[in-house]
């Protein structure tokens, strides 16, 4: 009797997880459709290709942001075939993942904010010659 207690009490525990993972999957992929939409803004944006001083080529922010969402999703794809700790572990990767992402976006929409007018930019810098 106190075997099947056991037994019990344990499926009842899988059952809630599983059921706190599904809510997990269902807030990640809101996440996901979320940060989509904020590259897709992104990517229409002024400031879209950026060149650093490390690199002489160009990058765009919103194409590498892409790259990173969609091995999220993929990752988030792999987690909902898994089962047990490695399942926590994927599922905790790509939470970080997408905090990481999310803080990026919110970095370049800021920028975006605070930058002038594409019109006053490029006035500005032809005054500077």
């Amino acid at each position: 009797m106190e075997q099947l207690q056991s037994f019990a009490a344990n499926a009842r525990e899988i059952s809630n997880r599983y059921a706190e993972t599904e809510a997990a999957q269902c807030i990640f992929e809101e996440r996901l459709g979320a940060i989509a939409k904020h590259i897709d803004e992104l990517q229409s944006s002024p400031l879209n290709v950026v060149k650093s001083a490390d690199s002489p080529e160009a990058c765009e922010p919103a194409v590498e942001l892409r790259v990173k969402a969609e091995a999220a999703r993929w990752m988030l794809r792999v987690a909902k075939h898994l089962a047990g700790p490695t399942r926590e572990r994927v599922f905790t990767a790509v939470k970080k993942s997408l905090d990481e992402i999310e803080s990026i976006v919110d970095s370049y929409t800021r920028s975006l904010a605070s930058a002038p007018p594409r019109k006053a930019r490029v006035a500005h810098a032809a005054a500077g010659r």
